[in-house]
């Protein structure tokens, strides 16, 4: 069974009497631990995509399931459950709270959850560790580096142990060598812990860290191909085909 089962998915708005399709007629299975790349111009539909995927937003037709479970069957709590403890994400622009800590920014989806304190500081200690950066777990967001943040954001999205993380351009607001090091930070990641990865990117060489590459246009999937060597975590990239 796949992960994520994506069957005939539609998503259209409504503007006066003019209906704009968003997603039109897609169709793709993600199993777990894959690491996929999504691609495509402005208008292409990759956030309305990454809205679905993340139970954000609901399709007009067409179905979603993950781990075999219809998301439309879902409640409105379930689908809050769902995305809480299943789903991890990470932002271009971060989104981390200003007047919290590090640490104190990686417990906020443990707080939603209700884990103890106690519990909450652990993990959000270990998580930090994880992305390397648990020396600056007291430190306030504008004390850190953009690279810095995105790590924090990285570990709030791996503290509830997700069967998935979404990224959306996780390196959009970095300059290229920090955008490697995050790249290669996620390859490690989804390498050894197996948790599945989603990013939508506009970068080629961004793209070209995973195993899978989706390219959209006008709401469509206009290509779905296997990388035949992914960029590696050590930052290689000898061979990568796209």
């Amino acid at each position: 069974m796949p992960l994520l089962d994506v069957r005939n998915l539609s998503r259209v708005y409504v503007s006066g009497q003019q209906r704009v399709f968003a997603l039109r007629n897609i169709s793709f299975e993600v199993d777990s631990g894959e690491f996929m790349s999504i691609m495509g111009p402005s208008g292409s539909g990759k956030s309305t995509l990454m809205n679905v995927l993340g139970c954000l937003d609901r399709p007009t037709d067409g179905d979603y399931l993950i781990n075999g479970r219809s998301v439309l069957e879902l409640r409105t709590g379930e689908l809050a459950d769902l995305r809480g403890g299943e789903i991890g994400f990470v932002f271009q622009t971060f989104n981390l709270i200003p007047s919290l800590s590090a640490q104190s920014n990686v417990e906020v989806p443990m707080m939603y959850r209700g884990h103890p304190a106690r519990v909450r500081r652990t993990r959000a200690l270990e998580a930090l560790e994880r992305v390397g950066i648990e020396h600056r777990a007291d430190h306030l967001p504008s004390q850190l580096s953009g690279g810095e943040q995105q790590r924090v954001a990285l570990a709030r999205a791996l503290s509830t142990d997700p069967a998935l993380i979404l990224a959306d351009e996780p390196t959009g607001n970095l300059d290229s060598e920090t955008s490697k090091s995050i790249m290669q930070l996620l390859s490690r990641i989804n390498e050894s812990t197996g948790v599945t990865i989603i990013q939508v990117t506009h970068d080629d060489d961004m793209a070209t860290y995973g195993e899978r590459l989706v390219s959209l246009y006008d709401g469509e999937i206009t290509e779905d191909e296997h990388l035949n060597h992914p960029t590696a975590a050590d930052g290689s990239s000898e061979g990568v085909t796209v």
